[in-house]
């Protein structure tokens, strides 16, 4: 609505994507209620936020992806060792005491990268189940077809690839647990963990941005979708080919009632400068250059209109009208 558009060409493709998404129903409820599950929690971060975190470099310690398979290893002899009576228990308990300590030198990297985060795991998850419904649809509009193939990547779709930071999250949430404290200290969890989110954010975090702001896009084709599923009897604008013109019959205020909405036509030829429009006070004036300006508008981000009938030339729209009239008092 604040960035209306004004070639002709992309207008003509983003009806032709509102239209099909009107009969995707089911689609667009779907879409729709899954996404008001979302938390509603202001603190809970944004997705672009959470890939757009600052690394640690946690990744790049060789040290840590040494000693992540080099400790489970130690405790695997010992134990077989231990089993085939070779070992005595207190090399176990000598090593569980050099475990525990190495398991905790890097607590504050990992801190770190999980309060970055935080809270973030059943957002990340709806995120991924959105963007599956897109993966899944065989669209025929060009533009939903462009939308949707910014959702592969590689052989990969980018709801697998979310879900599977989102998994990544969650075991890394239980690092608190008292399984997460034992698996710590025999396999180096967190550090597996914490590395696993770092890898992940270093080679999908740019591609990430892309999808969601495409998913953005989505949810925006499916409300227009839904307000051209919602009014039946509107028409799609025809686009003229020369500056300036406007011309449409029986145009109404998509706000005002069917039952008291006062419908007018509009002519402003390629010769035209100006349409003066005057009349006594509280005669409708300010409304139907409303309904002007408003019907100019949806025919400009591609949605239907209210009238029987209208022909635009997209173009900037600039208004000056008083904020405090009230169409719902009249």
């Amino acid at each position: 609505l604040l960035n209306p558009l004004a070639d002709q060409t992309t207008i003509l493709k983003r009806q032709a994507a509102i239209k099909e998404l009107t009969t995707y129903t089911q689609l667009r409820q779907h879409f729709y209620v899954m996404g008001k599950m979302l938390p509603k929690d202001k603190n809970i971060p944004s997705a672009t936020s959470i890939i757009k975190g600052t690394p640690t470099g946690l990744k790049h310690f060789k040290a840590w992806n040494f000693l992540i398979w080099i400790i489970p290893t130690i405790w695997l002899f010992i134990f077989v060792g231990y089993i085939s009576n070779l070992i005595p228990i207190t090399v176990g308990s000598l090593f569980f005491g050099i475990s525990f300590l190495i398991s905790y030198l890097n607590a504050k990297q990992i801190a770190s990268i999980h309060h970055s985060f935080d809270q973030t795991e059943q957002l990340l998850r709806t995120y991924s189940n959105l963007i599956r419904c897109i993966e899944r649809e065989n669209f025929q509009a060009s533009a939903l077809k462009e939308l949707q193939s910014q959702f592969f990547f590689h052989n990969q779709t980018a709801s697998s690839i979310i879900k599977e930071l989102s998994r990544h999250i969650g075991s890394l949430n239980q690092r608190f647990s008292a399984i997460g404290l034992i698996l710590n200290i025999f396999i180096l969890q967190d550090t597996r963990n914490a590395i696993r989110l770092e890898k992940w954010r270093i080679n999908y975090g740019k591609h990430a941005e892309r999808w969601f702001e495409a998913l953005a896009q989505f949810d925006t084709y499916c409300s227009l979708g839904s307000f051209a599923f919602n009014h039946p009897n509107y028409v799609y604008p025809q686009m003229a080919d020369s500056y300036f013109q406007m011309e449409g019959k029986a145009l109404g205020h998509p706000l005002l009632h069917r039952d008291i909405c006062v419908t007018n036509d509009i002519h402003i030829g390629t010769n035209s400068q100006f349409l003066i429009i005057t009349g006594a006070n509280m005669a409708g004036k300010s409304t139907y250059l409303r309904t002007i300006g408003i019907n100019y508008l949806l025919g400009c981000i591609g949605l239907p209109v209210c009238a029987e009938s209208l022909t635009l030339y997209p173009a900037q729209l600039v208004t000056s009208l008083r904020t405090t009239d009230s169409l719902a008092g009249n």
